[in-house]
């Protein structure tokens, strides 16, 4: 009961304020009550008292605070000016930096535009060197068709067939003429080649782009130093089309020297075949400063009209300085015919112009009648036959036309009659370059980039044979056959453009045009054998005539002193 009463009684003094709250609680006794008012009175006075004295002591400064608090005011405020001081010192090194910045745009500015400005001018100039060049070309252009225009002429052709026409040429240019505008004005071409002679029969395929371009049997009669010829020759500078047009052109003064291979009324027989010469070196001449640079293109026409043996055809050889074509495509020549004017004897030899150190070329000769060749065939496609030993190991880095090789000397000895012949070089018609799957595929024609499809990795090692080595090349392949067979003419695919076979023993010519599978029939029209033969007859005689006159006038002169001796006595 008293803990109740005491704590009603402290709550009631802490809460109360006005007057005295009596509490009565029942059996209360004086003590009691006194002990109430003393607690209360306590209370009251240890609640004043405290309170009083907590205020003045929180009021009563202490001086080691003041000091301390003084202090931190002083590093407080130094703080601040330092801050401040740093602050507008960060301020004015950004400012200057942002004036450094601004300069530097400025001057990127003005460099820009400086740069922009030689950049214009630069194009301007470009612009006005290519306006000043396309006019120079225009003028050039103009000039070079007014010019073509004033040596363009006509000429008479009798059409065999689609792109084969034949014509006679009783005159035309002088080889310095015509070589340069055949070289000046038109790419010389110089295809992919197959060539054999077997007894009296020369077998010829010439193989090239599969596009519009006309070939030509040109007859050339006899004339004063000049041997009557029949040979076929080609030119891409106009299209079987213009040819028939009849309009003039000025490829025709100087088309009889494309002429790639002919027979003449001696009985020489020429071709020339392209041969890849890129991995020797650059080709240079032989001397350099000879009178009679001759491109290799136009030395049959040269040789035709004035050899009439294997040995005045080497000695014209022997002047000439056979230059480069510049493409890393070069020339070697199969000639047959009679050994020399004196010695009748049948012959065949290959000519190949083969580089020193210096990149002059000596001439090289494949005699086949002294047994210099390894089988003592006369075969030859596109890849030297000099140092070639009949291995795949003696072939250079550009082999191109091995397979064709082997075709023709596995087959030679059909080639042994007319027929035979025509029949052999159908074997190597180039569209079977194109069949990836026979067993012997023609890897070599992939040995450079010239034909188009690209096989330079497949190397010598493709010379194997190995049908894996044809990779991705599959699908172009059968494209080129899906050409041919559709008769499109594109000039990225070959073909052959035509086969030549000449017997060289009644001098006739059988051509089997775009892979025919029939040939037309040529003869030499200007056969002048029996009128050397006769001529040769006459000189003869009037060698031994003069020889007999000399030989009575001598007696007649020892009569006479025998005679005068004898009156002396």
């Amino acid at each position: 009961m008293m803990t109740a009463a005491m704590s009603l009684g402290l709550c009631a003094g802490a809460a109360g304020t006005a007057g005295k709250v009596e509490v009565k609680a029942a059996g209360q006794s004086a003590d009691a009550k006194e002990t109430l008012a003393d607690s209360k009175s306590d209370s009251k006075t240890g609640s004043k008292t405290e309170s009083k004295s907590d205020d003045k002591t929180g009021q009563k400064e202490n001086p080691e605070e003041k000091s301390a608090i003084k202090e931190d005011a002083k590093t407080t405020k130094s703080e601040s000016k330092s801050g401040d001081k740093k602050s507008e010192e960060k301020k004015t090194e950004d400012n200057k930096s942002d004036d450094r910045k601004t300069e530097d745009n400025k001057s990127d500015d003005k460099e820009t535009e400086d740069k922009e400005t030689e950049d214009k001018k630069s194009e301007d100039k470009k612009s006005e060197d290519k306006k000043s060049e396309d006019r120079k070309s225009d003028s050039k252009e103009a000039e070079d068709k007014e010019e073509a225009e004033d040596q363009a002429v006509t000429h008479e052709f009798t059409k065999v067939t689609d792109y084969l026409f034949e014509t006679t040429y009783d005159d035309y240019e002088e080889y310095e003429a015509a070589a340069k505008d055949y070289f000046e004005k038109f790419r010389p071409q110089l295809g992919g080649c197959s060539s054999v002679q077997n007894g009296v029969f020369r077998g010829r395929n010439y193989d090239w782009t599969f596009d519009e371009e006309p070939e030509f049997v040109i007859h050339v009669p006899a004339a004063e130093g000049r041997h009557a010829s029949l040979g076929v020759a080609a030119t891409s500078a106009i299209t079987a089309q213009f040819v028939e047009s009849g309009d003039p052109s000025e490829v025709y003064n100087w088309l009889p020297y494309s002429t790639l291979d002919g027979i003449n009324d001696a009985g020489l027989t020429v071709n020339v075949n392209v041969v890849n010469f890129g991995e020797m070196g650059e080709f240079v001449m032989k001397t350099e400063d000879t009178d009679d640079d001759v491109c290799p293109l136009m030395i049959t026409r040269k040789l035709l009209d004035g050899a009439g043996s294997i040995d005045e055809a080497l000695e014209m050889l022997e002047e000439m300085d056979v230059y480069s074509l510049g493409n890393a495509e070069e020339a070697h020549l199969l000639i047959s015919g009679p050994q020399s004017e004196e010695d009748d004897t049948f012959n065949t030899v290959c000519v190949e112009f083969i580089p020193d150190k210096d990149k002059h070329y000596q001439l090289s000769v494949i005699d086949y009648n002294k047994g210099e060749f390894v089988d003592d065939k006369p075969i030859m496609t596109n890849f030297h036959l000099t140092g070639f030993d009949g291995s795949k190991e003696s072939l250079t880095k550009h082999p191109m036309g091995y397979e064709r090789y082997l075709i023709l000397s596995d087959n030679f000895d059909q080639g042994q009659t007319k027929t035979g012949m025509i029949e052999l070089m159908k074997k190597v018609y180039y569209t079977r370059n194109y069949d990836l799957y026979k067993d012997n595929f023609w890897y070599s024609e992939y040995a450079s980039e010239a034909n188009g499809l690209d096989m330079t990795n497949v190397g010598k090692a493709a010379l194997n044979g190995d049908i894996s080595k044809a990779g991705d090349y599959a699908e172009e392949v059968q494209k080129a056959i899906d050409t041919f067979e559709a008769g499109k003419r594109d000039a990225s695919f070959w073909h052959t453009v035509h086969t030549s076979v000449y017997d060289t023993e009644n001098k006739t010519l059988s051509i089997l045009p775009q892979e025919a599978g029939y040939a037309y029939e040529f003869e030499l029209e200007s056969d002048q054998s029996d009128v050397k033969a006769a001529e040769k007859v006459a000189e003869k005689a009037e060698k031994a005539d003069k020889t007999d006159k000399t030989a009575v006038k001598d007696n007649d002169a020892a009569v006479s002193k025998k005679t005068k001796k004898e009156n002396t006595k």
